[in-house]
């Protein structure tokens, strides 16, 4: 993958008009142009920026969970102390949820689970709920995060969850070219809106968000019938078959 640069300009400006990418399922190389590019690559954001020479801090942290065969509560259940490895379950369906680790790696491309990750939220999870590691272990999994903090060296756990939209025409002269990164999935909403927003800014006339007054259909349906929900109000509407 690369991105597609025009310029510079008599004024030192470069434009990115695209992106060249491969269709891996047809095995076809395509050249895709747009008149604004958006990066959300998540932990690969600073790797797509540093294509137009742009560098910026995003910092990825590893979090491992481990999911155990058995519906132990059902509520969350969090340690009331700051922020630490295996300090929450999470019951989902017919399992509990132990999580998470935070680790800062140097590549988010490939990830190892370490054992002594698994046996750490286990020893953790036995801290909650005594006996829990007796459970057997039905699966584990990591993600890493996409922290974001310029001029930060510290390790990933302390690093903040803030989302950063970044717009590289007034930051590095580089225009048709925005980030967005960092933030969290219960922020995801939010970051899509204010990412839209500064594209359309760019792109010319605006017309009003409705993210927040839209309804949307449920993904858990209810015996009667569905439901649907204001994404930021707790009003929901069901109907019956």
């Amino acid at each position: 993958m690369d991105l597609i640069v025009e310029g510079p300009a008599s004024d030192g400006s470069r434009r990115v008009a695209g992106a060249r990418v491969r269709d891996v399922a047809k095995g076809e190389d395509l050249e895709i142009y747009a008149a604004m590019t958006i990066n959300a690559t998540g932990a690969w954001a600073a790797k797509v920026t540093g294509l137009v020479g742009i560098t910026i801090s995003v910092i990825p942290g590893k979090g491992t969970m481990v999911a155990m065969n058995h519906r132990v509560l059902n509520t969350v259940v969090n340690r009331c102390k700051m922020p630490a490895d295996g300090d929450i379950i999470v019951p989902v369906h017919t399992v509990a949820i132990i999580g998470t680790t935070d680790e800062r790696v140097a590549d988010p491309e490939n990830l190892r689970i370490e054992p002594w990750e698994v046996q750490l939220m286990l020893d953790e999870g036995d801290k909650i709920v005594p006996g829990l590691s007796q459970a057997r272990v039905v699966r584990a999994w990591a993600g890493v995060r996409p922290l974001y903090q310029e001029d930060y060296a510290g390790s990933s756990r302390d690093a903040t969850r803030k989302f950063a939209l970044l717009d590289h025409k007034e930051r590095h002269n580089v225009d048709g070219f925005i980030t967005i990164t960092g933030g969290k999935w219960t922020t995801f909403r939010l970051m899509a809106e204010k990412t839209v927003d500064l594209a359309t800014q760019h792109l010319g006339p605006r017309k009003p968000c409705v993210t927040a007054t839209t309804l949307c259909l449920a993904l858990n349906r209810v015996t009667t019938g569905w439901a649907t929900a204001s994404p930021r109000s707790k009003n929901i509407t069901c109907k019956a078959n």
